[in-house]
């Protein structure tokens, strides 16, 4: 037990003892802050290369493939990646899927010395090191913080400290670096003396270092001793100790570190992928490992720039590689390989943007390949539905392509249907086509087309994952560009659809907000309700017919009636048996529900309490009712029964109407004539007859003492005989030939005026009191006539008003097409003024025996030969056009030399030539030939721009 208890003992005190070791290596170096790093800073990376470094205690866990090379004293090392900079000593500390988890600096001014390391025969574990001797007491340099560092062997000051010599080696601080090989020490030696530098007054005895060539060498190589003073005012210089080494082909700091955090973005987007997919950790190692092959050609920049083990991970990329990321750019992806890897490849395109952004913009890239980018943006969204941090990565992925890389303001929508499926994410919908696509355009056939009947289920589904798509789309049917293409037929078809996949109460129809947006859109002043397909869609009567389900035919209703309140008490002669909605849902004895429904609405507006909903209009729909009486016949919605012109109908049921209250008024007072003079005047029980100043062509009577049987009946349709008078009263009308008599004796004559002035003076009779005394109060209202002959009176006024800017705009078109003709002629004779002149040179050209326009020997072979076509004269040019395609255009020769003379027309002008250009002035007619000489043009400039 005793000798159990020491060897414990052994074992505890060793694993203090490395552990003590880390710690102190690890306290020379100090915390790394990168946000003091800002972006315009002069600090170059010069050199990246891992080292083991005695960070590890004897119980770490980290970096386990290392674990097995020990140091020396029973120390663990971890892999750090050193980077030197121009000003400092930085180490990074790569995690197992490649992020940079954790930075440590070390300022020049704080190392004293460094030396390569002694090899030790008989030791098992002896790797290949550097020693580096840090300095106790240093000053504030970079962001460093000064002060002393406080360690168990004591307290040293820098300017002060003596040349270390090796019989007391250990008792300064240091930190060993160490290596695999002795050839990737000696490298990392090489570079700490061109970069960190000796002094330049050495020291007597120091020596030249050297490097070992076998790693049995048991000589030290001093790098020489620094002295901080002189190394301080050599190193802040910059120029005198760094002369030879050309900063401007690396990189700086801040980018460097802009990319470390661009990879380590990219792994937590991988991450999400496979956490979201439910793949394994090999499938997100394979993610990191075939991120970049989507980025083809500039895979291998993109490597270089994100992999700090990379060889060039310092160096800035080079005119070739700027050239790959711009051919990355003006490719056309593969779709369908893209198809099957969404994610991945958006993953990939948003760390390129990021990285290549300093190399932005891109020139070059045509309409189709930038909405290509966008278009699979906004297919790729469809995967992180309800995802805010990818959705904000779009959003910057399309800011970064748009306004950096192509360096415009809109993409020219190539395809204009959107489908549901590829356009599901509506957040990103929304930005595309709030700031990418031009809404204002006047080219209708430009603008996007939704079926947004069929976004419905999409709608429906993905708003479980987020519940702001409602807002989103109610946000997007309210764009003008869309909401004008929103025909009122596909807007009611539309919601009908939200309604049945939601599968909403009618009882919380009304609450909902997409709902009553669509609603809204159909009760604005653009849309009208006559458009809905089919025509009799609104009819109560045709829904309590059609539909087989008592919830979805009421919420139709509900629709029906928010939309015209007077369908509630509308019939239709010849259709649906001449019953109203009450009626027909009554005749079905299926839906009680309806029916009570129906009933509360007839009571409620029997009883004078009207519900906002069903017949108090909003302001906005009063509004429109009000600009109705002054829009065209055209224009203006008309009920079944009304006239081309005006409503005829209405007035002849206001007029039956006025006989039937004339009839009631004499039957009353043939009833009091009757009475005896001396007898008490029996009362009658005669409810008062009022009149209401409705809008519907059919004015009912309603007497606050009537049951809601007698409101039915009061509501019902015209009896036969009544119908038989009014079709004999309008067979008597339409019997004489229409004219301007006949529309004034279908407007309310001031007979009826007086008529109704005669029946306001009613005689009232008083037999004694109150028992006796009859009050008739007379049906009709001058006022509500005299405002209808108005309304009459400005319709034609529009209407002639309308016929006038009609007439002005003819004339107009007129002085267009005039000018339009002269222009024609003009140009007629400038063609046909060209041409004589032509024949003439070449007649005159032939009898002098002179050459021609065009003569080969003119020609300069050479610049053809070696495509120089900014030095082509019209000559050349010809010459090569002709030459094509096996003389493809040989036949266009002569054209050719006239156009390009006379207009003086070079090689050097096809940098900025368009496809019309072909036609109007090369003259060339046939469309198959303008497309294959321009591609022909556009290859020849790419090509020269390449090399």
């Amino acid at each position: 037990f005793n000798v159990l208890s020491f060897y414990v003992s052994i074992l505890d005190s060793l694993h203090i003892m490395s552990f003590s070791k880390a710690f102190k290596a690890m306290q020379l170096f100090k915390p790394f802050d990168a946000t003091t790093i800002y972006r315009g800073c002069n600090e170059h990376v010069l050199y990246v290369q891992h080292a083991l470094l005695p960070f590890a205690s004897g119980n770490s866990n980290s970096n386990s493939n290392n674990n097995n090379n020990a140091a020396e004293e029973g120390e663990l090392n971890e892999v750090w990646y050193c980077m030197l900079t121009t000003e400092r000593l930085i180490i990074c500390k790569r995690g197992a899927d490649g992020k940079i988890v954790d930075r440590k600096q070390l300022s020049y001014e704080h190392i004293i010395q460094f030396k390569l390391k002694k090899n030790k025969r008989f030791k098992k574990s002896n790797l290949p090191a550097i020693k580096v001797y840090v300095s106790y007491t240093v000053g504030n340099n970079n962001g460093v913080d000064g002060g002393v560092v406080e360690i168990d062997d004591g307290k040293l000051s820098a300017p002060n400290t003596p040349s270390i010599k090796p019989s007391d080696d250990d008792k300064y601080p240091k930190v060993i670096f160490s290596f695999h090989d002795a050839e990737a020490r000696d490298t990392m030696h090489m570079k700490m003396m061109e970069i960190i530098g000796k002094n330049k007054h050495q020291k007597a005895g120091s020596r030249t270092p050297s490097f070992s060539k076998s790693d049995n060498d048991e000589d030290s190589k001093d790098s020489g001793d620094l002295d901080a003073g002189s190394r301080s005012h050599s190193h802040c210089s910059n120029g005198n100790m760094h002369m030879h080494i050309n900063c401007d082909l690396y990189e700086t700091l801040a980018v460097i570190l802009e990319r470390q955090h661009t990879y380590n973005e990219c792994v937590d987007m991988c991450g999400a992928v496979r956490a979201g997919g439910g793949a394994s950790s090999d499938a997100q190692d394979g993610c990191l490992q075939q991120l970049f092959r989507f980025l083809e050609p500039a895979q291998t920049q993109a490597q270089q720039m994100t992999d700090i083990a990379h060889q060039k991970y310092v160096y800035k990329l080079s005119r070739a590689d700027v050239k790959r990321v711009e051919a990355y750019y003006r490719s056309k992806a593969d779709n369908a390989q893209i198809r099957r890897h969404r994610q991945q490849w958006f993953i990939s395109t948003y760390v390129a943007a990021k990285l290549f952004s300093p190399y932005f913009p891109i020139t070059g890239v045509n309409d189709e390949l930038k909405w290509l980018w966008m278009q699979q943006l906004c297919r790729t969204s469809v995967h992180f539905i309800g995802d805010t941090a990818m959705n904000n990565r779009c959003i910057k992925l399309m800011d970064i392509l748009m306004r950096k890389c192509f360096h415009c303001k809109y993409v020219k929508v190539l395809d204009t249907f959107f489908h549901e499926k590829d356009y599901q994410n509506l957040q990103i919908l929304l930005y595309f086509l709030n700031n990418f696509v031009n809404l204002k355009t006047t080219h209708l056939e430009a603008l996007p087309k939704f079926r947004f009947k069929q976004m419905m289920p999409l709608l429906v589904a993905n708003r479980k994952r987020d519940e702001s798509y409602t807002q989103l789309f109610i946000q997007l049917v309210h764009i003008a560009a869309l909401r004008a293409q929103f025909k009122e037929a596909d807007i009611y078809q539309c919601m009908m659809q939200y309604i049945a996949c939601a599968e909403l109460e009618h009882a919380v129809l009304m609450e909902d907000e997409i709902v009553n947006a669509l609603i809204k859109m159909l009760q604005s002043v653009d849309k009208k309700l006559h458009k809905i397909w089919p025509e009799n869609a609104l009819y109560l009567q045709e829904i309590i017919q059609s539909e087989s389900d008592e919830n979805l035919a009421l919420c139709k209703i509900r629709i029906s009636l928010r939309l015209n309140p007077k369908l509630l008490h509308q019939t239709y002669p010849g259709l649906y048996d001449d019953l109203n909605a009450l009626q027909c849902a009554e005749k079905k004895h299926v839906w009680p529900a309806l029916v009570q429904f129906l009933k509360d609405k007839v009571e409620g507006f029997a009883d004078g309490h009207v519900c906002q909903t069903s017949f108090d209009l909003q302001p906005q729909q009063q509004q429109r009712d009000d600009d109705e009486c002054l829009l065209s016949d055209s224009e203006r919605r008309h009920e079944e029964g009304d006239s081309i012109l005006f409503s005829s109908l209405l007035m002849s049921a206001l007029q039956d109407t006025d006989k039937a209250v004339g009839d009631r008024v004499d039957v009353t007072r043939n009833q009091m004539h009757r009475c005896p003079a001396g007898a008490a005047a029996s009362p009658v029980k005669t409810a008062p007859v009022t009149t209401t100043a409705a809008k519907s062509p059919y004015r009912k009577f309603v007497s606050p003492s009537m049951t809601s049987t007698q409101v039915v009946n009061a509501f019902r349709s015209p009896s036969k005989t009544a119908l038989a008078k009014k079709n004999r009263k309008h067979d008597g009308l339409s019997s004489s030939q229409w004219g301007f008599s006949n529309f004034v004796g279908q407007c309310f004559s001031f007979a009826h005026i007086n008529q109704d002035a005669q029946l306001q003076a009613t005689t009232t009779r008083n037999g004694g009191g109150g028992a006796g005394s009859h009050q008739v109060t007379p049906v009709g209202n001058g006022n509500d006539l005299q405002r209808r002959l108005q309304s009459y009176v400005t319709t034609l006024d529009k209407f002639k008003n309308k016929t006038r800017s009609l007439e002005q705009k003819i004339s107009d078109l007129h002085q267009v097409l005039d000018t339009q003709n002269e222009k024609i002629v003009e140009l007629k004779l400038e063609n046909k003024m060209i041409k004589n002149v032509y024949l003439n040179n070449e007649v005159s050209n032939v009898q002098n025996g002179g050459a021609s326009e065009y003569d080969e020997q003119m020609v300069n072979m050479k610049l053809v030969k070696n495509k120089q076509w900014k030095q082509w004269t019209h000559l050349e040019v010809v010459h090569w056009i002709c030459a094509l395609n096996n003389g493809q255009f040989a036949k266009y020769k002569q054209t050719l030399t006239v156009n390009m003379k006379l207009r003086n027309i070079a090689g050097k002008h096809f940098a900025r030539i368009d496809k019309s250009d072909l036609t109007y002035f090369y003259g060339i007619v046939n469309f198959d030939d303008v497309c294959d000489l321009y591609q022909h043009i556009q290859q020849l400039l790419a090509n020269s721009y390449a090399e």
